[in-house]
């Protein structure tokens, strides 16, 4: 698990990326980023109810995902806010998987 000062946790800070910030979709999960004013990469993970009704399932992908996370946490570009939006094909991929498309993602960000 990544510490405090690494995650997005605040209302406010998930709807000013949102509104915000840009995106990009792989084939399990969609990301929104905006550049914040400090010098930490800050991460929230989310899994809404079209992933799956059943909450178990829901906080499962979403261990998996931030584990992903927590990997490839070093190699995210300094200085944004990144939310990672869970599609309904993750429920079925590993942390393999996840961490694939997660890295694909951020090479996107990164060039912008």
């Amino acid at each position: 698990m990544l510490p405090k000062e690494k995650r997005l946790r605040d209302t406010k800070d998930f709807k000013r990326v949102y509104v915000r910030g840009s995106f990009f979709s792989g084939k399990y999960l969609t990301i929104n980023y905006l550049i914040n004013k400090t010098h930490l990469t800050r991460v929230g993970v989310v899994a809404g109810k079209k992933v799956s009704a059943k909450a178990v399932e829901r906080n499962k992908v979403k261990r998996r995902a931030r584990e992903a996370v927590h990997a490839l946490y070093e190699k995210l570009p300094a200085g944004y806010d990144i939310i990672v939006n869970i599609k309904k094909e993750a429920k079925s991929a590993s942390v393999a998987d996840l961490g694939k498309d997660l890295a694909g993602l951020i090479g996107k960000v990164d060039k912008r």
